[in-house]
């Protein structure tokens, strides 16, 4: 059975990168091959990315423009610098899988920030160039293709195989810390700790009494896909104290609705596709009536803040005290969530929240129900 236990490597020096490892509240991780050296130009310096790579890069002051490949790294820088002006362009998904009154009151520049440089993941060379970058963001190999033959520093964002939210935020965190040379701050590192302290006496009440979980990873066109063994969602269900009904399967992965009826889950979480009010009334092809969490109304729509909480990003500690109040809630209470949301939106985006703006991120979907 696992723990919710937050245990924080020292970082290797000049790597800092973390590996995978086993499914706790923190992996121990190896650090990842770098590249060989080589002789810096003055001014300059070198850090070592996620992906093992020896960037080279100017001294902070000189990045002033940032071109952000991976959708949920917006989310982390905002948290380090507390400012996006920064920031020249982005993937859409950076503002459609985030709540729309969080991503107004955060960017400024919203209406400057382009988008249109990337369809999906094809990413137009020439739309990158126009922008000036002084820096890129991106998240593994597929990320860069088409830009592997530019001369602008490209940082790497994706440790293989982990799918830690601990680890991953932690270490996204520490890289943007280590690009714009900032050590001040509150971290998402204490956040996770604090989750620990206090989740994890109640959660270890529970025992082996675990609900059964299941996160809807999409259901779009008939095509349901689950999160199953080592992904995102997996942990999360894990560290809320839930079983993973679709522990079987590894990765996100396709599954029919006799699969579900077997699985019956207790209490289902939805990332994208229908909306949780739609499997409580209907779905076209899809007969969910049978299903536990159905039947007892224990379909939850994931909150969206900063950035969808289906993912990992700079709100992903919010997402496991939400989750626990909705598990058990006779051992955490709602109200105390509210202000958990309201002071960490305080302390890490400098952003005080209404009653209102935080009952748009834990419903998204409140006007199609």
């Amino acid at each position: 059975m696992k723990k919710i236990l937050i245990i924080f490597l020292v970082m290797v020096i000049t790597v800092g990168a973390y590996g995978c490892g086993q499914k706790e509240i923190v992996s121990k991780h190896d650090a990842p091959e770098v590249e060989e050296k080589v002789a810096l130009d003055e001014g300059q310096r070198e850090i070592v990315d996620l992906g093992g790579n020896v960037v080279k890069l100017p001294s902070a002051e000189k990045l002033n423009r940032v071109v952000i490949i991976s959708p949920p790294i917006a989310s982390i820088q905002y948290s380090v610098l507390k400012d996006t002006s920064k920031i020249v362009a982005v993937h859409p998904f950076t503002f459609k899988n985030a709540n729309p009154q969080i991503i107004k009151n955060i960017f400024k520049n919203f209406n400057d920030i382009d988008t249109s440089f990337i369809k999906e993941f094809n990413i137009s060379t020439e739309s990158v160039l126009n922008l000036k970058p002084d820096i890129i963001f991106y998240y593994g190999q597929q990320e860069k293709k088409g830009l592997e033959s530019l001369k602008i520093p490209m940082v790497d964002f994706m440790k293989p195989k982990d799918r830690d939210p601990v680890a991953i935020t932690t270490e996204w965190e520490r890289l943007i810390r280590d690009i714009y040379e900032v050590k001040d701050g509150k971290t998402i590192k204490e956040e996770w700790e604090k989750v620990n302290q206090e989740l994890s006496t109640s959660l270890e009440k529970i025992g082996e009494d675990k609900l059964k979980g299941l996160m809807i990873f999409n259901n779009n066109s008939n095509k349901i896909i689950v999160s199953g063994n080592n992904t995102y969602g997996d942990y999360c269900m894990e560290m809320s104290g839930l079983v993973n009904v679709a522990d079987s399967i590894v990765g996100k992965k396709e599954v029919s609705i006799e699969q579900i009826y077997q699985f019956n889950p207790d209490i289902i979480y939805v990332f994208m596709g229908e909306p949780a009010s739609n499997y409580i009334k209907s779905i076209d092809g899809q007969d969910w009536s049978k299903v536990n969490a159905v039947k007892e109304n224990r379909v939850y729509d994931v909150p969206e803040g900063i950035f969808s909480w289906g993912a990992p990003n700079a709100d992903s500690p919010l997402m496991i005290h939400w989750m626990v109040t909705k598990n058990y809630p006779s051992y955490f209470n709602e109200d105390k969530l509210m202000n958990t949301i309201k002071e960490y939106y305080d302390s890490h985006y400098n952003m005080t929240l209404t009653d209102e703006m935080i009952d748009s991120i834990v419903k998204p979907n409140k006007e199609r129900e």
